[in-house]
């Protein structure tokens, strides 16, 4: 017996890498402004870099990086045409415009008891 969505698994490819190429991003963003923290203040970027080690930041680092790996990985995959059209689709939906004519018949009728 096959799962139904077993010969299609490539359907669920585009959120997953939509939240790798997110994490991607915002590693990079961070990166960045690590470097300039680095670049003005090397004592204060050393010490947001050890306060933040003790803390949270080291699981969600290593799930940035996860997350930024799958994107990086699935990347060829990716049906790059599909994306383009529903993101198309997604900028141009408030530009749609409908007329609807709505016929209203109204029957009066009597009742007698």
């Amino acid at each position: 017996m096959i799962p139904l969505f077993a010969n299609r698994w490539l359907v669920a490819l585009p959120p997953i890498w939509m939240l790798g190429a997110g994490a991607l991003v915002s590693l990079l963003v961070l990166g960045v402004v690590w470097a300039i923290l680095r670049a003005t203040a090397p004592r204060l970027a050393e010490e947001a870099r050890t306060s933040l080690r003790d803390g949270f930041a080291v699981p969600l680092g290593w799930l940035l990086v996860t997350l930024a790996g799958v994107a990086v990985a699935f990347t060829p995959l990716l049906p790059v045409g599909q994306i383009a059209r529903s993101l198309y689709r997604l900028a141009a939906a408030d530009t749609a415009t409908a007329t609807v004519e709505v016929k209203i018949r109204v029957f009066f009728c009597s009742f007698s008891f």
